[in-house]
């Protein structure tokens, strides 16, 4: 167990951790820049592909947080969601919110020149192949390499990741809804697209 599951899972966490912060950060400074050069006195919409707003809503305060720290005001950004919100996952506060993906249930629809971003956060699995079928519709503007990453290589990866790839069948279905996390090796980068 320990050769097969605790050790490669320490390795894979050590360097998740050691790569995103940078990412996250060099990630934000290009996007930033991107935002003030292509889209001067507009307002950017930035979508996180495969982050709800229930279980991804931390990801969507942290990156709307830190854009406003890095120098945009949120005049200049708004964070959306393609994913209908489930009840009970709107801003409940008594402010407004500032973001979009906090004020309505609807999904809302990626147009072009939107942001799409796929964060290592992703419910959704990622891989080349993923990001393949992204580049038919959207620029890739930018993406981090995290070139001593050590995958999440345990037995629990492999079961998730062969239960998404398994053939659709009854028992299958029922397993698939287990799985409420796709993303079984979670790298530490960061893909910025622009729709066209």
């Amino acid at each position: 167990m320990l050769a097969v599951n605790v050790i490669p899972s320490g390795i894979h966490y050590l360097t998740y951790h050691k790569y995103l912060m940078w990412n996250f950060n060099d990630t934000l400074d290009f996007l930033v820049a991107d935002i003030n050069e292509r889209r001067p006195g507009e307002r950017a919409d930035i979508f996180l592909y495969g982050t709800g707003r229930d279980d991804g809503r931390g990801t969507h305060e942290v990156l709307g947080y830190f854009l406003k720290y890095k120098g945009l005001g949120t005049a200049q950004y708004d964070l959306k969601s393609d994913l209908e919100a489930p009840e009970g996952a709107l801003w409940t506060g008594k402010t407004v919110p500032l973001f979009s993906i906090f004020q309505d249930h609807e999904a809302q629809v990626i147009e072009a020149g939107d942001y799409v971003i796929v964060p290592p956060q992703s419910k959704k699995l990622i891989t080349i192949e993923v990001l393949n079928e992204l580049e038919k519709d959207h620029e890739l503007l930018f993406a981090t390499q995290s070139r001593f990453f050590f995958p999440n290589l345990n037995m629990k990866s492999a079961v998730k990741y062969a239960l998404t790839k398994s053939p659709d069948h009854q028992i299958t279905r029922s397993l698939r809804r287990l799985v409420e996390n796709e993303n079984a090796f979670a790298t530490p980068n960061y893909y910025v697209f622009v729709k066209r």
